[in-house]
Parts: structure tokens; C-alpha cells; sequence
């Protein structure tokens, strides 16, 4: 039992840290403001002018190679984004809605 609970303790810490680290880097990137990357991971899409500052060389080649236009979306409308946020929330609850009963 000792060791269950010294293993628990150990587990907790490791899961602390982990989170203050993130937490602290988020924070870092907001004070540079920076984008969050929340966005990108779920949509795929980046500002360009986030682009151009995040990824000078690459944002060059393409528009030296003619295909910035090809590549550049423009504004969404609210009702794509509002079908976005509803795929995240529905993905997040097909995820957590099966680990309840294991609290």
C-alpha cells in the first residue's frame, strides 16, 4: 500500500509540473502575442499574417512560385465557423463522455 501511494504521489507531481509548464507557456505566447495555436490545431488554417512572420522562407517560395492565391482563404462566414465550433464541441464530448464513468 506504501508504495501504491508513494507511486500516486510521484504521478501527481509529474502532472503538476506538466500543467504549470503549459500554463506558463501559454501565458509567454499571449504576452507576445502570439496566435494560440487552439485554432490552428482544429481548423488547419493559419493567418497569413501570422504566416509571413512564423515562416518568412516558405511564405517567399510560395509566392515567388505564383501560389499564394491558391492557398490564401478568405474570411470564413459565421456559419462555417459556427459549424467548426460545433465539431469541436461534438468531438470533445465523444471523448470525454466515455471516461466519466471511470472518476
Amino acid at each position: 500500500m506504501a508504495t501504491a501511494g508513494v507511486l500516486h504521489r510521484i504521478g501527481a507531481v509529474i502532472t503538476f509540473g506538466y500543467f504549470a509548464f503549459h500554463i506558463f507557456n501559454l501565458a509567454r505566447k499571449k504576452r507576445r502575442k502570439r496566435l494560440s495555436l487552439t485554432k490552428f490545431i482544429f481548423t488547419g488554417h493559419i493567418p497569413l499574417e501570422h504566416f509571413k512572420h512564423e515562416r518568412p522562407r516558405e511564405y517567399q517560395e510560395i509566392k515567388e512560385a505564383g501560389e499564394l492565391d491558391k492557398r490564401v482563404l478568405r474570411k470564413s462566414s459565421p456559419k462555417r465557423k459556427r459549424t467548426q465550433r460545433l465539431q469541436v464541441n461534438k468531438t470533445a464530448t465523444r471523448i470525454t463522455w466515455p471516461l466519466l464513468p471511470l472518476q
